[in-house]
């Protein structure tokens, strides 16, 4: 069995590196990956090169026609990557791309007539936070307020084109072309990652445009696809002479998305599958 997408407290999951770890293998999973977001902060908290079966990874997020989308990095070095990370998301450039968000966000939520909090400002300045702090006092004082969860308003609303809440994010994350190549600098597989997360309508087009980016694969398996639909990616990526992976995009029991990526033999040791069985 093999796990290729997971998050631990260095980014927004609920366990620190080890601990994540040590129920992988409890699970008796052979090869996996931590796959945190923009980073590979986890892997200064931990003796990667001697724990067996752990591929380097990462996730960073990019756009496709102002929705976010998100690339798998695979056998990466770690330094490569956190460099990139400490010069993008620098604390200067962060709090320009945070408040930035939280005033197009407030914009949106006025037009719409929802009510905020008169003092809402941002306490702290982190990843994602301006997101966050908006949608949740939109819960806070609009009763019924139509996203029940950060989540969906996340894909539904803010990366949803048709949306009234949609705020094209494009200029505040690094291009498609710039993430794939970062990956390939740092000596790594770049894939697509869970394609059927995104609500894209054509995904023929977005599996276009990732190809012409030189992307190495996409992801077959994802809690956000059934069988049938990871079946197909495989077929897509075999028929154009790429890789596969799945993962849980496990973050926390309370998802109730356990570890783990269960597949029938025959699918699992499909020679798409061939460079994430380590020697």
């Amino acid at each position: 069995m093999f796990d290729m997408h997971m998050h631990t407290c260095e980014s927004d999951g609920e366990f620190e590196p080890y601990e994540l770890i040590r129920r992988v293998k409890d699970q008796g999973i052979e090869e996996f990956s931590i796959t945190d977001h923009n980073h590979c902060l986890a892997y200064t908290k931990i003796d990667y090169k001697n724990i067996r079966g752990l591929h380097v990874g990462t996730e960073i997020a990019t756009s496709y026609k102002g929705t976010i989308i998100e690339v798998l990095g695979y056998d990466v070095d770690p330094n490569i990557i956190n460099t990139w990370y400490q010069e993008f998301f620098s604390d200067a450039n962060l709090k320009l791309i945070e408040t930035t968000l939280f005033n197009r966000l407030v914009e949106i939520a006025n037009k719409q007539g929802l009510i905020l909090s008169d003092n809402l400002k941002l306490e702290k300045i982190e990843k994602g936070i301006s997101k966050k702090t908006v949608y949740h006092n939109l819960v806070e004082h609009n009763e019924g307020f139509e996203f029940t969860t950060y989540k969906s308003f996340f894909r539904k609303g803010l990366c949803n084109p048709e949306s009234v809440y949609f705020i094209n994010e494009a200029d505040t994350y690094p291009s498609l072309n710039e993430v794939v190549a970062l990956i390939h600098k740092a000596g790594g597989k770049a894939i697509l990652a869970h394609p059927y997360e995104y609500g894209v309508e054509d995904l023929n087009d977005l599996f276009e445009m990732v190809r012409s980016a030189n992307i190495d694969g996409i992801e077959c398996f994802h809690p956000s696809a059934s069988m049938r639909a990871g079946l197909e990616i495989m077929n897509y990526n075999r028929q154009h002479k790429m890789i596969g992976s799945g993962g849980s995009d496990f973050h926390r029991l309370s998802k109730c998305i356990p570890i783990g990526v269960h597949l029938a033999k025959d699918v699992e040791m499909d020679e798409l599958f061939d460079w994430i069985r380590k020697d």
